[in-house]
């Protein structure tokens, strides 16, 4: 009896397929991030006849948004949103040449909770200088230049965040949000001073080479 179940343990080692995290890698900014902010992480390792049989998971999963898509190149991402703080998980998983291989990656957001009504502050401070870059970028409509020029961005010395307009918006940047949408529409850019005031906002750039210069107007140097 003792030979028949070592038999079947061996034969339930040598069926199931070894699962290994060497393959694939999500690169991409794992701290950091605000309430509401969208980041985008590049899956590296994944080939192209593995795409369809792959699968992107997340937890915890409520008021987060986990979007995995293509660029134009063909390149696998994954978009990523949570309208609350703390700290989140997303996986990929995928199955390379007969092996079963994953990876997952915590991400911490930090900020807020949005609240319903926010109130205008009353003792509003002077503006010290610029000191983030908010973009206001549709997801679903994103060129791919646009795409290398968030990720330039965001590798960038500066403080940004991007963010898209038909989603939740911070209640600090509410105003902002409609003003643009008013003035400008969509896609745009705007650097907003430490105190939160606004120091300049314009139409997004389609390069990382013109929106250097909209930023060094506005008084940054990335």
């Amino acid at each position: 009896m003792k030979h028949v179940l070592k038999f079947f343990a061996l034969l339930v080692v040598i069926l199931t397929p070894p699962a290994t995290f060497a393959a694939i890698e999500l690169v991409g900014p794992k701290t950091g991030i605000e309430v509401g902010e969208i980041v985008d992480f590049v899956v590296q390792g994944l080939p192209a006849d593995a795409l369809k049989a792959s699968k992107v998971s997340n937890f915890p999963k409520e008021k987060v948004r986990v979007k995995p898509y293509l660029t134009w190149a063909g390149d696998p991402m994954v978009e990523f949103s949570a309208r609350r703080p703390g700290t989140y998980h997303i996986v990929v998983a995928a199955s390379i040449n007969g092996t079963l291989e994953y990876v997952e990656i915590p991400i911490v957001v930090e900020g807020e909770n949005p609240e319903p009504d926010p109130q205008p502050d009353p003792d509003p401070k002077p503006t010290p200088g610029p000191k983030r870059v908010i973009v206001f970028v549709e997801s679903g409509s994103r060129t791919t230049n646009q795409a290398e020029m968030l990720m330039s961005l965001r590798n960038s010395s500066l403080q940004s965040m991007i963010l898209d307009p038909d989603t939740t918006v911070p209640p600090e940047l509410a105003t902002l949000h409609t003003t643009i949408k008013g003035d400008l529409g969509f896609p745009a850019v705007a650097i907003v001073s430490e105190a939160g005031d606004v120091v300049s906002t314009s139409r997004l750039p389609d390069s990382w080479a013109d929106l250097k210069v909209t930023l060094e107007k506005g008084g940054l140097k990335p």
